[in-house]
């Protein structure tokens, strides 16, 4: 029997794990969208600091790198909840702080198969945006097909 605050535990580990596991990229490509706009020595600091979590932390994920099982096809719901917490600042905020929220939701669809020895896996998502303030509007549609470059190093 497992109780409820073992499933919190559990949960708050994963969320952890993976918050640790997606710090350093998501940190680098901040850096690299701020230098975008202007370059600054804090910002070379940022992108250099951001490497260096992303390296420190790397791990390879054991087992193999292709889906597995029996289940082909899944469902779901997809989402985001995107708040600007600051004001828009500078010489492009001709329109004030213009602070921008949206939550969008909506199905998602995945497909697995192979293509000979191939291993395919693809996704439909569609989110429908609502609670919108100071942003645009609407539905987003995207179709993903990923599969290897190589299979058994070939």
């Amino acid at each position: 029997m497992i109780h409820d605050d073992a499933i919190i535990i559990i949960g708050a580990g994963a969320a952890g794990l993976m918050a640790a596991a997606t710090h350093g990229w998501l940190r680098t490509a901040h850096a690299v969208r701020s230098l975008t706009a202007r370059e600054t020595p804090e910002r070379i600091a940022e992108l250099a600091r951001g490497l260096a979590y992303w390296a420190a932390r790397y791990q390879e994920v054991p087992g193999p790198a292709r889906p597995s099982g029996t289940l082909a096809i899944a469902a779901g719901i997809a989402g985001f909840h995107y708040q600007q917490v600051t004001g828009d600042s500078g010489a492009g905020a001709r329109l004030g702080d213009f602070k921008g929220r949206v939550t969008s939701l909506g199905p998602v669809v995945t497909y697995n198969f192979n293509l000979g020895k191939i291993p395919v896996s693809t996704q439909l998502m569609w989110t429908h945006d609502f609670d919108v303030e100071n942003r645009l509007e609407g539905d987003l549609g995207i179709l993903t097909v990923s599969m290897p470059l190589s299979v058994g190093g070939h």
